[in-house]
């Protein structure tokens, strides 16, 4: 598993992510979380561990095509797209997700 390294306090502000350098910007003092922008699309292969990628197919935060980008990079991920269900679609859908998740954790 590559490992994530964020220099907060470098003047170029990077992130090394399995020894590959992005650029970010932080969020100011609300948040310590960084902004990565990638120039490139990420090389996610070496991420073996299980991944289930869940989102709605109408969602404006996350369109389904960039889910399903993100799943096709991921050797060993699952794909679930809810119909007709937003950004919150695994609390639309929990009935259906909470099921589907706990078997995907089982296996």
């Amino acid at each position: 598993m590559p490992v994530i390294t964020v220099h907060r306090d470098a003047a170029t502000k990077t992130v090394d992510v399995g020894g590959t350098s992005f650029a970010y910007r932080d969020l100011g003092p609300r948040t310590s979380t960084p902004v990565i922008f990638l120039n490139h699309l990420a090389d996610l292969s070496c991420i073996q561990q299980a991944v289930l990628v869940a989102n709605g197919d109408h969602d404006r935060m996350v369109p389904s095509h960039n889910s399903a980008d993100l799943a096709r990079r991921l050797p060993n991920a699952q794909l679930k797209i809810h119909s007709d269900a937003g950004h919150a679609g695994i609390f639309q859908y929990h009935a259906e997700f909470v099921p589907q998740a706990l078997a995907f954790l089982a296996a």
